[in-house]
């Protein structure tokens, strides 16, 4: 049951839908809550419940999730840099914030070496088929050296835009030249045309939601209005029922009443 809150001069009164007579709602205002209690709301607020609380490694498609804290690209850049008096490569950066706790402590240690697939244990499915699959374009690209190439920023994201991800995994919305080489796209003089295409991608994408947003906005209000008129039209059946009820019962008595009035004379 969906609660309305109501001022009444100084406070406000919560009051159930059914408190009040449909009629006497502000039509916007009933159809914006009517589309709150649809199956489809429904199902879609389940749904990203549901994947917000997923997650684990043995979910193979689990929600964005790291095991970095709540600290930000630059803070563990900056620990890195203090503890091992050096700058950390990107491969580093990603496995300290996507590894599980007993993984980033071997690798820490030197029991496990970050080109390490099969012993290396990741917090989700999905950050282990980011991590292999850019190793895997790496090797691709520049052969059995290319752990001795630098980080590409582009490489990065051209397999991270595989399949339907608004934003380049491990990223989000941030610099990606910069947290895989260390300087901005801007001050490099050459700003990847993969980040011009992800950014395209966003931006078409996000079209498409709003497009999607906005026709189950029109449907669920299509629906509340058709609603909305079956509920008048079963009322105004219901008082044409009642009134013709008192009709026949109000014209049976004066029949009643005329023949006991003229037996009576």
């Amino acid at each position: 049951m969906i609660a309305l809150c109501v001022c009444s001069g100084y406070a406000p009164i919560c009051l159930g839908l059914e408190d009040f007579d449909i009629r006497r709602l502000y039509l916007r205002l009933y159809l914006r809550i009517q589309s709150w209690n649809t199956k489809e709301w429904l199902d879609k607020s389940k749904t990203g419940s549901s994947n917000r609380k997923s997650g684990d490694i043995n979910c193979s498609r689990a929600s964005s999730r790291h095991t970095g804290g709540s600290m930000g690209f630059d803070e563990h850049h900056d620990n890195w840099k203090r503890t091992y008096d050096r700058e950390p490569s990107w491969k580093e950066i990603f496995l300290q914030t996507h590894l599980t706790k007993k993984c980033k402590e071997m690798l820490r240690n030197g029991d496990i070496s970050i080109y390490d697939m099969k012993n290396l244990e990741f917090c989700t499915d999905e950050s282990r088929e980011a991590y292999g699959g850019y190793l895997e374009a790496m090797h691709d690209l520049h052969g059995s050296d290319f752990t001795e190439v630098p980080d590409d920023p582009g490489v990065w994201a051209r397999v991270q835009a595989r399949g339907r991800r608004i934003r380049v995994y491990g990223v989000g919305s941030s610099d990606l030249h910069y947290m895989v080489t260390g300087t901005s796209s801007s001050s490099s003089g050459c700003a990847s045309s993969s980040i011009d295409y992800q950014r395209s991608q966003e931006e078409a994408q996000a079209m498409r939601t709003e497009l999607e947003d906005i026709q189950a906005r029109l449907e669920n209000e299509t629906k509340a209005r058709e609603d909305l008129m079956a509920r008048l039209e079963i009322e105004r059946k219901a008082r044409e029922d009642l009134q013709q009820h008192i009709n026949e019962a109000v014209k049976r008595e004066l029949q009643d009443f005329m023949k006991n009035w003229r037996s009576s004379n």
